[in-house]
């Protein structure tokens, strides 16, 4: 994911990559470095309104301007903010067939049985 993220990282501006609604957030530190900061959120765990959006993202700005701040001592750049998707392929699911839940029921129920005998 990392990867991916860094070849799709805009220089000189903050770079948000979501990948699938999770999301990667590329900080320049110089032109040579940059700093990843992976945080443990995704968009299914909060509301998908814009509202809530735009606070993830400007939430994600402030985190940021400290790392710029601690890592370098010096007061983070007024970057430009660049959101970009990677585009995944949906998973196709798929679902038991009538065959397989009877197997699965007949093993729960032999199973259910051999505890019941058990105690």
């Amino acid at each position: 994911m990392a990867k991916e993220a860094l070849q799709l990282r805009v220089p000189n501006n903050l770079t948000i990559v979501n990948l699938n609604n999770f999301y990667v957030t590329i900080i320049p530190i110089n032109k040579k470095q940059q700093l990843l900061i992976i945080p443990h959120i995704n968009t299914t765990n909060i509301p998908r309104d814009y509202r809530e959006i735009t606070k993830f993202v400007d939430n994600i700005n402030y985190l940021s301007s400290l790392a710029y701040q601690l890592i370098t001592n010096k007061k983070s750049p007024n970057w430009k903010t660049c959101v970009k998707k990677i585009p995944t392929a949906q998973k196709k699911v798929s679902f038991n067939s009538k065959i397989d839940l009877t197997a699965k029921f007949k093993n729960e129920q032999i199973i259910f049985k051999t505890l019941e005998f058990t105690l």
